[in-house]
């Protein structure tokens, strides 16, 4: 059995097999729980910028100046996202799926 185009969350799956007389058998259902696309981040420079860019691209960017956050949603910026260097400054970005 192939099961396509399911969304992530939790599925119930199971099988009915019908022979040639019609008569009907079901078997118990199967929980099936799909996982979400997580999103992948790219970081590089470009010249004197870094270029942060993320797929998919509905996903969205946060940025933190400690590791441990507080993070902040940046909701309204399309991937590429550029930022200019600041020497002796650190940024962290992440992204989740709305």
């Amino acid at each position: 059995m192939t099961l396509n185009n399911l969304k992530p969350g939790h599925h119930s799956v199971w099988a009915v097999a019908t022979d040639n007389q019609g008569a009907t058998s079901a078997a118990q259902p199967v929980t099936v729980h799909i996982e979400g696309v997580a999103p992948v981040l790219s970081i590089h420079y470009e010249g004197r910028e870094i270029v942060i860019d993320w797929i998919p691209s509905d996903a969205i960017l946060e940025e933190a100046s400690s590791i441990t956050g507080p993070w902040t949603p940046l909701p309204n910026i399309p991937p590429p996202r550029r930022v200019t260097a600041t020497p002796g400054k650190s940024m962290f970005y992440r992204a989740h799926m709305p």
